[in-house]
């Protein structure tokens, strides 16, 4: 009598039930329907089944469960045994999410102010986000920063194990997904990171180390994406080397400082990356200003009021840098970045 609906399931003592009907040769006819639960509290003990209206329910689908914003995000992709999207954690259903469900995969480049190094972490403020995910030494993972986005740069070991504190700094990519995943409840986000502290501008060319690490990395994340064929934006942080340093004997620096060395190396980068079978002039290309209002600034900021709309500058100057090195922003200052970009970017993709 506990199977109302004769779907085989039932409700007592508080949990749903299977109904044993074999003793009286009637066999419980699985293929029945059974509606889905109007919410997932109807499931109290978790096995994907529960009770309303007098009758038992079918707790639903990730994608139904996504449409529903009281339903929590799981902590942990180990929640959900199947693989179907749907975990369980504290007494209620929640959404897991992958690597597999990334809708914007976005490649964040240029030099140490990409990397963040050697700025602190505030576990609350810089906690993970279940619809933020980056490629790191060891593929996709949910985006933490006790992770190694980049082995390729500043690398105290090759051995993620052996990574100490100091290896460990914040960055505004993750802030950029954060923000962007906040903008958009629909949208999960990948990041693919190529830092080169110290380079100028030249270290992104065609056959140069940095372009080559950029290809390399970008093929190698989409590989692992076989849902993701290209970018759908990239992140552009650079020019410190190329404005502070402009005179020295360094070939790769040395340029009068009148010059339009920066524009037009700008530009042919931007054009370089978009005739690769990954990245398309409709997608965003989105830089922002070093930490000081002077030199390089203004040819950054220039792509606001260029031709190309997909084509855009986010603010930095006047943010705090560190206490150690002028030109490095600060960990207040990466969280505040990360936003702008994700603002930028969301307002071009909407």
């Amino acid at each position: 009598d506990s199977d109302s609906d004769g779907d085989g399931w039932g409700w007592e003592n508080g949990e749903s039930c299977l109904v044993d009907r074999l003793n009286t040769a009637e066999k419980i006819d699985f293929s029945m329907s059974s509606p889905a639960c109007v919410s997932a509290d109807s499931d109290t003990d978790g096995d994907g089944w529960g009770f309303e209206d007098n009758q038992s329910c079918l707790v639903q689908s990730r994608a139904k469960i996504a449409e529903t914003s009281r339903t929590p995000y799981c902590q942990s992709v180990y929640s959900d045994d199947d693989g179907d999207g749907a975990g369980f954690e504290n007494g209620d259903v929640c959404t897991v999410y992958r690597a597999s469900d990334i809708t914007d995969l976005v490649l964040v480049t240029g030099q140490s102010n990409v990397l963040g190094r050697g700025t602190s972490i505030d576990y609350q403020l810089d906690a993970a986000h279940p619809r933020v995910f980056a490629y790191t030494s060891t593929g996709w993972q949910r985006a933490n920063l006790n992770d190694h986005w980049d082995l390729g740069a500043y690398r105290g070991s090759a051995d993620p194990n052996l990574i100490t504190d100091w290896e460990r700094h914040n960055n505004f990519a993750l802030h950029f997904g954060k923000r962007l995943a906040e903008l958009d409840s629909n949208r999960v986000i990948g990041i693919v990171m190529v830092s080169e502290p110290g380079k100028g501008i030249s270290h992104w060319a065609p056959g140069a180390h940095g372009l080559n690490r950029v290809q390399s990395k970008v093929i190698n994340a989409l590989n692992e994406l076989p849902h993701k064929a290209s970018l759908d934006g990239v992140l552009w942080h650079q020019g410190e080397t190329d404005w502070f340093f402009e005179g020295t004997a360094d070939p790769e620096v040395a340029r009068p400082v009148s010059s339009d060395y920066y524009p037009v190396k700008l530009s042919q980068l931007i054009a370089n990356l978009r005739s690769e079978n990954w990245y398309s002039r409709n997608q965003p290309f989105i830089c922002g200003e070093t930490i000081y209002a002077t030199g390089v600034n203004r040819h950054l900021s220039a792509l606001n009021v260029d031709s190309d709309l997909m084509t855009a500058c986010v603010q930095g100057a006047g943010l705090q840098a560190t206490n150690t090195i002028g030109s490095h922003f600060s960990a207040t200052s990466l969280r505040t970045m990360g936003s702008w970009y994700a603002d930028q970017y969301y307002s071009m993709t909407r």
